[in-house]
């Protein structure tokens, strides 16, 4: 099959037995092509165009959960569905490409519609900047201070969502 590929290849010898093909391949300054201006390494950036090309198309991308931004209508809501993008980016697996792609199907509804006047050329920190002002949290520092002070566990609240409650409340205080 080698040989063949150099017989396709137009070489002056294209009868070459295995003894002189390692004597070929050994040689530093061999001559072996008719073509002078032959350029080998053309053949494999043609090569790594392609590769890129399937690639491309065939890619893997990250399944996020569905957000809808209408309250109770999606899988999650908007501080969860930020940190999956945020740790997606932070892990660094996924290209920018893989994790728009990834948005692109994530998002539903209010959301897909925001994305969509975003525009196809929108950066992954585009879309979570605008999201972000859009269903973020928009409390102020008084607000968030009065949260805390009157936060208190409800009789049918259990201490771990009551403490996650808390996390949240100083999460918040401290982004601020």
């Amino acid at each position: 099959m080698l040989l063949d590929a150099f017989h396709a290849m137009k070489l002056k010898n294209p009868k070459v037995n295995k003894e002189q093909l390692l004597k070929l391949v050994m040689e530093e300054d061999n001559t072996i092509y008719e073509d002078e201006h032959w350029n080998p390494s053309a053949i494999s950036e043609d090569q790594d165009k392609l590769k890129q090309k399937h690639h491309m198309a065939t890619y893997h991308f990250p399944k996020l959960s569905k957000f809808y931004s209408d309250e109770g209508k999606g899988e999650v809501t908007w501080p969860t569905f930020n940190f999956e993008l945020k740790s997606l980016i932070v892990e660094q697996i996924f290209s920018e490409e893989q994790i728009l792609l990834g948005l692109r199907r994530a998002l539903m509804g209010t959301a897909g519609d925001i994305l969509r006047i975003l525009g196809p050329k929108a950066s992954v920190q585009k879309i979570i900047h605008k999201f972000e002002s859009t269903f973020g949290a928009v409390d102020t520092q008084e607000t968030i201070l009065r949260k805390c002070y009157a936060s208190q566990q409800l009789d049918s609240e259990s201490i771990a969502r009551y403490t996650s409650r808390v996390e949240e409340i100083y999460t918040q205080a401290i982004t601020l």
